[in-house]
């Protein structure tokens, strides 16, 4: 693979470096002077960038010199950057004496997940029935729109019903109060998990951290348990931000775990556990301080059988790694007897014989069940003194607003509404997943029948001509650019086997998921005769 080596940084106006980089770049040097380079050096932005997507680029900051692969260059540069006045951002920051940004700060401008930039042109154009049907439809967006307007109307009321509460509009509200949440929301998420999630598992409201959404509750659940360079174990295939989740702040390392059986609806056995994290020490210096569960599972959409999920808890307890259990999706659960394999969802709150200072900790929120991802608002449930009391100092970094904690209080102590909600967001899920499913089976596509969450997992391997990774890029970007469709690549999910993708249902209309079917049909039609 070719390469070319960016020289250390210096100060933005010195001449000889601005003649250097031009070379890099392919500009004739003839005219850069001490009295120009300072003005070349930006102008150099738009040439830098696109020479950056095609190449190797090494990047020598300070007294380090790092390279970096063509992949990493274009998820760190080529799709963060999209403008010639992003590029001259960042060439301004590569060439000033020193850095600008930390490792850690370098590290977060990298997008979340590959598909990110792809994101403004879905939300710039969408699909509309009526005035645009050649818009773009986004199955990539992790969001459940299904009921939203249900749960903004509850709010409206309960703000409505209260005007004179001291506590959500008077002083009180304020000021400090308690970082882990206020104890009215504590008690009311107590209550919840106690009847929704894990019914035959009795939570405290001690037990319970409240932090600005689940992904703020993963980074400070990490922090406390984890050094930089260590790593936590995730099933493959897995929510494609977890690797971020872990590594933007925290510096933790996802590591993927393969069932060594193939079958991605079964967990990967004890022995696949083991190989994985004796690969992990090999490739790093940290330690395995966590395996990473999520039932109901993103991106598969299914429940997870529950001896089997209990057995990777265990595991993970009695070698006294902590475990973590996702379970933002545990009530929308729309068809638990589907089939001989799937089973009703049990919490692994609920599996263990006993609760440990390493775990279960389980992950719940607002986001998917409530159709609320806007509100930010999600939450730990432990038994774990030591983790309690490590997130009780940093859940300061990521509290959640005092009035609104009693607005969202409000809502959960609604039970009969919340019941009704489910109840309504759950036969809605179920249409939709029946709509796609139909139109799936008409066409053909291989895909795994979803139980619970907002996702249907779609096999299109045997479409490949190479079981590739980068012929699964083709056929994405096919169906990106040529029929406006927009799905998760299988490879930011970590699945090992190429032609995978994940597509969700929860945020689109009946109508366009019939015709995001119809795109795809076209788009294996155009890549069959590239």
């Amino acid at each position: 693979m070719f390469a070319f080596e960016i020289p250390a940084p210096r100060k933005i106006g010195d001449y000889s470096y601005c003649k250097t980089l031009s070379s890099h770049a392919g500009m004739n040097t003839t005219g850069v002077n001490q009295y120009n380079s300072k003005f070349v050096a930006r102008s150099l932005a738009k040439k830098v960038y696109q020479r950056s997507t095609r190449h190797c680029v090494s990047i020598q900051r300070s007294s380090r010199s790092k390279m970096v692969s063509e992949e990493e260059v274009n998820y760190e540069i080529g799709q963060r950057i999209e403008t010639q006045e992003d590029a001259a951002v960042f060439i301004k920051a590569e060439t000033e004496k020193g850095t600008i940004l930390s490792e850690r700060g370098y590290g977060a401008c990298k997008p979340p997940f590959s598909y990110w930039p792809y994101f403004l042109r879905c939300a710039n154009r969408p699909f509309d029935a009526t005035n645009d049907r050649e818009g773009y439809i986004n199955l990539a967006v992790a969001q459940n729109f299904l009921a939203k307007q249900d749960v903004q109307d509850k709010v409206k009321e309960i703000c409505k019903n209260n005007e004179n509460d001291a506590l959500i509009f008077g002083l009180e509200a304020a000021g400090y109060d308690n970082m882990k949440g206020i104890e009215r929301l504590r008690k009311a998420f107590r209550n919840h998990a106690n009847r929704i999630i894990s019914p035959n598992f009795a939570w405290h409201e001690d037990d319970v951290c409240v932090s600005s959404g689940v992904g703020a509750c993963i980074d400070n659940l990490v922090f406390a348990i984890a050094d930089s360079n260590d790593f936590i174990l995730i099933p493959a295939p897995y929510y494609p931000a977890f690797t971020n989740d872990l590594g933007v702040r925290c510096r933790v390392r996802a590591v993927p775990v393969y069932n060594s059986s193939g079958d991605v609806t079964v967990l990967p056995s004890l022995e696949d556990f083991k190989r994985a994290e004796e690969n992990a020490v090999g490739e790093g210096e940290g330690m395995c301080r966590a395996l990473l569960l999520t039932n109901p599972n993103n991106p598969l959409g299914i429940i997870y059988e529950p001896g089997d999920y209990r057995r990777c808890v265990d595991w993970a307890l009695e070698r006294q790694i902590h475990c973590i259990s996702d379970e933002v999706y545990a009530g929308s659960i729309y068809d638990s007897e589907m089939n001989a394999k799937t089973r009703g969802f049990i919490s692994a709150a609920e599996l263990v014989e006993e609760h440990t200072p390493y775990g279960p900790h389980i992950l719940t929120g607002l986001s998917k069940d409530f159709c609320a991802s806007g509100y930010r608002v999600g939450a730990i449930l432990t038994k774990s003194k030591p983790v309690q009391t490590a997130l009780s100092n940093v859940s300061y970094f990521c509290a959640v607003p005092g009035p609104f904690q009693h607005v969202i209080a409000a809502m959960l102590e609604d039970e009969v509404w919340v019941d009704e909600l489910f109840s309504m967001n759950r036969t809605r899920l179920k249409q939709s997943r029946d709509v796609l499913v139909a139109s799936l089976n008409e066409k053909k596509i291989p895909h795994i029948v979803p139980n619970a969450g907002l996702f249907i997992w779609i096999d299109l391997s045997n479409e490949l001509k190479e079981q590739t990774f980068e012929e699964e890029k083709k056929l994405w970007k096919i169906l990106f650019e040529e029929t406006h469709l927009m799905l998760t690549p299988g490879k930011d999910a970590k699945n090992k086997k190429p032609g995978t993708f994940r597509a969700c249902f929860a945020a689109t209309p009946f109508e366009s998921l019939k015709v995001a079917i119809e795109r795809i049909s076209t788009g294996l039609e155009m890549y069959r005769n590239l």
